[in-house]
């Protein structure tokens, strides 16, 4: 068989599914192994909740790669589902500086800077 590769519509369609699944398996891994000690009733059933709650709020923020979407269910996990709804968060990663998936990196270093700089913030003693 010679000549160009050639898939039916309904192929794509299965093949798009699939590497969609696949993509948002890596995401709800990435997320099992950066669950933080202190987290209680963390099982695969919440990673996956997760890591599909975070897919609508990322496409509404432009967030596209499979790294900046996994970073951003991160951020979506450890703030609970609220950094969606916060202004200051969406403001920050839409504000045209970098693209959303770089400003969802940027805004996890500052986090963990602050929270290193003031340990008072992450519960430690100051």
């Amino acid at each position: 068989l010679a000549g160009p590769l050639r898939f039916e519509p309904d192929q794509m369609v299965r093949l798009k599914a699939v590497m969609l699944h696949s993509s948002r398996l890596r995401i709800a891994r990435f997320l099992k192994g950066n669950v933080p000690a202190h987290f209680s009733g963390v099982d695969d059933s919440f990673i996956w909740g997760a890591t599909l709650a975070s897919e609508t709020s990322a496409d509404e923020l432009g967030i596209k790669t499979e790294r900046g979407r996994a970073r951003w269910a991160y951020v979506m996990m450890m703030s609970d589902g609220k950094a969606a709804k916060a202004p200051e968060v969406c403001g920050y990663i839409r504000d045209g500086g970098d693209t959303p998936d770089n400003r969802v990196k940027s805004l996890i270093q500052h986090a963990a800077d602050a929270l290193r700089s003031n340990p008072a913030l992450a519960g430690g003693s100051a």
